[in-house]
């Protein structure tokens, strides 16, 4: 039995990894999963959960969680992991564990605005500020560029510097990505 193709989207909240997730399966015809939506699904609201248990032990049932599901992955899937999958701050070991959990399944994508971190921030902090999760400018601004280093420090097989549309984004990591790797 053939091994199943895995396309695994990274990168802050508001690069639209959810978004392009979609897009991206629908075209190449593969399943979709977002651990957002399968902890909230399977466990509790994220923002709830993160109040009465805390973000260190969410994080931890964050990974527990991508180990199960990537367990039960039996056919072609692109996954949209969590914004902090592999940047919570003094949660290294976390961190590590998540990245050698990923490391050698499937296809790493990296999703960003831009090179320029500036640039790229402004446009993150927009888009969070505008989900209605009630957030404030200055901490996403600072949790932002803490992260942004954090991104660029991992081994991807691809990164997109792009905030066109979802549909533009598909474009072009289908035609950057060998199509042996996806279809």
């Amino acid at each position: 039995m053939e091994q199943s193709k895995i396309i695994i989207l990274l990168g802050p909240g508001g690069v639209g990894k959810t978004t392009t997730g979609k897009v991206l399966a629908e075209k190449i015809g593969y399943a979709f999963v977002d651990l957002d939506q399968s902890f909230c699904d399977k466990i509790e609201n994220i923002g709830t959960y993160i109040k009465k248990n805390g973000y260190a032990d969410y994080c931890i049932k964050n990974s527990f969680l991508f180990k199960k599901l990537k367990k039960a992955i039996i056919k072609n899937t692109v996954i949209v992991l969590s914004s902090g999958f592999l940047a919570h701050e003094g949660l290294n070991d976390i961190v590590l564990a998540n990245y050698q959990e990923i490391k050698n399944y499937g296809t790493k994508i990296l999703l960003l605005p831009s090179e320029n971190m500036e640039l790229s921030k402004k446009i993150v902090v927009s888009r969070q500020l505008k989900r209605g999760f009630g957030l404030n400018k200055t901490k996403e601004e600072l949790k932002f560029q803490s992260r942004y280093q954090i991104y660029l420090k991992y081994d991807y097989d691809l990164i997109i510097f792009s905030y066109e549309s979802p549909e533009k984004i598909t474009e072009q990591i289908i035609f950057k990505l060998d199509k042996k790797l996806i279809i």
